[in-house]
Formats: C-alpha cells, structure tokens, sequence
C-alpha cells in the first residue's frame, strides 16, 4: 500500500453521529492518484468504507462499537416479508449510471437530512461534489423514481470483481413506509450477484445505534473482529 504513504492521518475527535454519547475518530488515507478496483477491493477487505476520493476507518480511542459486515450474495435468500417488500415497490423505476450531482439530489438530500438528522446538517453542492458524487471508475448510482417520475431515493455503490459495496443511500422522508433503505439493500445484492462478485459491503454495524438494526436482519453474514478478521455474525 505503498502509494498511500505520505497521504495518511488521523481526524480530530468529534463527537460520534451514530452514538451520542461518544466520541468519533477516523484513520483517513488518500490514494495519491486514482483508485483502482483492486486496491479498492483490498482495502474494503481491511475494514475501510470510501467518502470522495477518501478512504477511512474508524479510530475511536475508547469505542470498537463500528465493525464492517459483509454478505456471501450466493448463500443470501429472499424470505416472505422481503419478497412482499419487493412487490410494495414493483411500481418504481430503478435506473443504473455513473454517479453524477444534480439539483435534484442536492434538494432530495436535504429533505432527507432535515428529517432524518439530529443537528445542523446541509446539503450543499460543494460537500456532495467532494464527498458523494467523486467516485471511482466502478462506482455507480442508483436512482429510484415513482411512477410521476418523482426521485425518491438515491443509492451510491461500488462494485470490484469480488465485492459490491453500499457507499450512501437516502430518500424521500414522505415515502418512508416504503422501507426504501431495505429495498435498496436488495437491490443492491442482488446486482452484486448478477455481476459475479461474491461478497456485499452494506456498511457498519453499530451495536447499540437503533438506526443500523436493520443490517442485522440481513444474513447470513460475517463481521470483522478488533483483529481485522472476518468471523459468523448473528444477534
């Protein structure tokens, strides 16, 4: 990993978005040109997410409560309440591209984060361009519209030869009995599959942070331990 060397640090504490009650820190690298789908997938590996042209980890002095899952795609199954979810959102169009800003987004993110948010939080055109919308030559986007044509969530995502990876989602708030960020999981295996890849990244369980319960659900699955080694997952 040499070409990150001398673009490494850490981030100053602040505190945690996920559990109030603590504090958050990062280990950030910065590729020093652009990141390949390998070195992509190796450092997925290990335990990192990508923001922007960044990739971190979390680095919390007194909390491990963030830990990477992932899912074998080829042993996941629909059970019945997934397969009724799948039918609540047969009316929707999905479209696949290569992710792209728009005023649209900016306008749906906000929505989402005035809603969903505890805080001062802004969608603004700057922030998204660096952080959500400069991705890598295998990131796409996945936007899904209702039958007025409306965007209604927006999912980023990577995909490597061996893994697909759920960077960022969000959605309309007013549709929320949708269940769109589950749906959107789905989806999500479910293209993971068809590309060949075996593995799907949906992000960090937090053990103790209501919001991320739903991963859980997901399964059978495996979590990274304090030792950077993947291991059976269940609650």
């Amino acid at each position: 990993m040499s070409e990150f060397e001398s673009r490494a640090g850490i981030t100053d504490a602040e505190p945690c978005p996920y559990l109030p009650d603590r504090q958050w820190q990062s280990f950030i690298l910065q590729p020093a040109g652009p990141l390949s789908a390998e070195i992509h997938e190796a450092m997925l590996d290990q335990g990192f997410r990508r923001m922007g042209q960044l990739l971190f980890r979390p680095l919390c002095p007194t909390c491990s409560a963030c830990r990477s899952l992932r899912l074998d795609v080829n042993k996941f199954a629909l059970n019945k309440s997934r397969r009724r979810l799948m039918r609540r959102n047969a009316d929707l169009t999905v479209e696949l591209a290569p992710p792209q800003y728009s005023e649209e987004k900016r306008a749906l993110l906000e929505r989402y984060l005035d809603a969903r948010h505890v805080g001062p939080m802004v969608a603004e055109e700057q922030s998204m361009l660096q952080y959500m919308f400069s991705g890598t030559d295998h990131s796409y986007e996945f936007s899904y519209r209702d039958a007025d044509e409306r965007l209604i969530g927006l999912g980023l995502f990577d995909l490597t030869a061996n893994v697909g990876s759920s960077v960022y989602f969000y959605f309309e708030p007013a549709e929320s009995r949708r269940s769109l960020g589950t749906y959107s999981m789905l989806r999500e295996i479910e293209f993971t599959k068809n590309a060949g890849a075996r593995w799907f990244h949906p992000g960090f369980y937090i053990e103790g942070c209501a919001a991320m319960d739903y991963k859980a659900r997901f399964q059978p699955a495996e979590i990274m331990d304090e030792n950077r080694l993947w291991g059976p997952f269940s609650t």
